[in-house]
C-alpha cells in the first residue's frame, strides 16, 4: 500500500516537473523575444540586480556572503 502511495507520488512531482520546465522554456522564449525587440539584455540587466538586492538581505540578517 505504501509503495503504490510512493509510486503515485513520484508520478505527480515527474509531470509537475516536467509542467515547470516547460513553463520555465516558456519564459525564456519570452525574454529572448522581448531582449530582441527592445535591444536590450533583460537578463543581464535584472540578474545583476536581484544579486545585489539579495548581498543587502544576506548582510543585513547577518548571513554569511556567498563569494
Amino acid at each position: 500500500m505504501k509503495r503504490d502511495t510512493s509510486s503515485k507520488k513520484i508520478r505527480e512531482l515527474e509531470k509537475k516537473l516536467k509542467r515547470l520546465e516547460e513553463e520555465k522554456e516558456i519564459l525564456n522564449r519570452a525574454i529572448d523575444i522581448a531582449d530582441s525587440q527592445l535591444h536590450t539584455d533583460i537578463r543581464k540587466k535584472y540578474l545583476s540586480l536581484l544579486s545585489e538586492a539579495t548581498e543587502q538581505a544576506q548582510s543585513k540578517n547577518g548571513e554569511p556572503l556567498d563569494q
